[in-house]
């Protein structure tokens, strides 16, 4: 069953489940959030995403007005958007990470994004304001739970800034180490053990927790629970 956020004649806010697609695809063709919810509802756009690993809020219309609505509110970035993650080491103090990406050529997976000149010839602007919560030390290893807010809507803009940083995700297998990342590109996106025991988990501690937004002069703040896992790393 699919946590249901808040619900109106307009509006349906879902929790989604980590290692779910939102709209189906390829593999994931007929095993897809918006597969799920069409089973419900026959009419519904889903307005955001978040990728396989990403667990948190999905933003859905029940109808074409509203979701012309809500997709210029993110198109002029007046929703609000903010996540938690675990990541590797421990992030002392807040910093605002202002640096373009852009897709990483030559790899085997065409969405893979790297840091780039601001000059460089497909460089789009990428913001991303990070607070650090909590930090907690696993078998001699220090990990920090970190608030991420997004200034910008660039494809995996947190984990790669915070890649950037030294401080990947915990269970990242894109950003974390290269041979990980080649490992699952070529193994049907399967991991072994070596695999695991450098990402620590099967699947990315990445969550969309918190939606603020204004739809027809009416505030709306959405707020999403940090799931089990999330919990049961950080005890």
């Amino acid at each position: 069953m699919l946590e249901i956020l808040y619900e109106d004649e307009n509006l349906l806010v879902v929790n989604k489940p980590a290692q779910l697609a939102t709209h189906p695809s390829g593999v994931y063709e007929d095993n897809s959030l918006f597969d799920k919810l069409k089973e419900k509802y026959t009419t519904l756009h889903l307005i955001n995403r978040l990728d396989f690993d990403t667990s948190g809020i999905i933003l859905c219309a029940k109808n074409k007005q509203t979701a012309a609505k809500l997709n210029k509110l993110m198109f002029e970035k007046k929703i609000q958007k903010k996540y938690k993650a675990i990541v590797f080491g421990e992030l002392k103090k807040e910093i605002t990470v202002n640096k373009p990406i852009a897709e990483r050529r030559g790899t085997n997976i065409k969405w893979k994004m790297k840091i780039v000149r601001k000059n460089s010839r497909d460089a789009r602007e990428c913001i991303t304001f990070f607070k650090p919560l909590q930090t907690v030390e696993k078998k001699g290893e220090k990990y920090t739970l970190v608030e991420c807010t997004p200034l910008t809507g660039r494809q995996h803009q947190i984990r790669v800034h915070l890649s950037y940083l030294k401080h990947p995700i915990v269970g990242d297998k894109i950003y974390i180490r290269d041979r990980v990342f080649k490992y699952y590109t070529t193994h049907d996106h399967k991991l072994n053990t070596e695999c695991l025991e450098i990402i620590k988990t099967s699947r990315m501690l990445l969550h969309s927790y918190y939606l603020k937004f204004s739809l027809d002069n009416d505030e709306r703040i959405i707020t999403c629970d940090m799931p089990e896992d999330f919990r049961n790393f950080l005890s």
